[in-house]
């Protein structure tokens, strides 16, 4: 799955109003801008619309003090993956172990 970053959805939205200026449909806009149609509805949402007196310029979405305080940062993130990756590796680790000690058993069971 592609993921954008808020510069690259403020861009490709600004592009959008351009085509939507220019009479592209709905359609012809995501299918240019390569989203979905609903990935389109949901960046709307997300990112407010500029008013006519302000100028352009990429808007990142608008937390409020709860949503900032509940959101982690990257270095959180990418800890967490790091401590949970380590967790699979070890409990495939043990997995390999028990098969291993599994065959060895019905290896000395069959020889009998």
């Amino acid at each position: 799955m592609k993921r954008h970053g808020t510069i690259q959805i403020a861009s490709k939205l600004r592009l959008a109003r351009e085509l939507a200026a220019r009479g592209k449909t709905q359609a012809e806009i995501c299918k240019e801008l390569g989203i979905s149609v609903m990935t389109f509805h949901r960046w709307r949402k997300m990112v407010p619309e500029p008013s006519a007196a302000t100028p352009e310029t990429p808007t990142a979405p608008v937390l409020d003090a709860s949503e900032r305080s509940s959101t982690k940062t990257e270095d959180e993130l990418l800890d967490e993956n790091r401590r949970l990756k380590r967790i699979i590796t070890d409990l495939l680790l043990d997995k390999m172990k028990l098969e291993e000690l599994i065959e060895a058993q019905s290896l000395g069971r069959k020889r009998n």
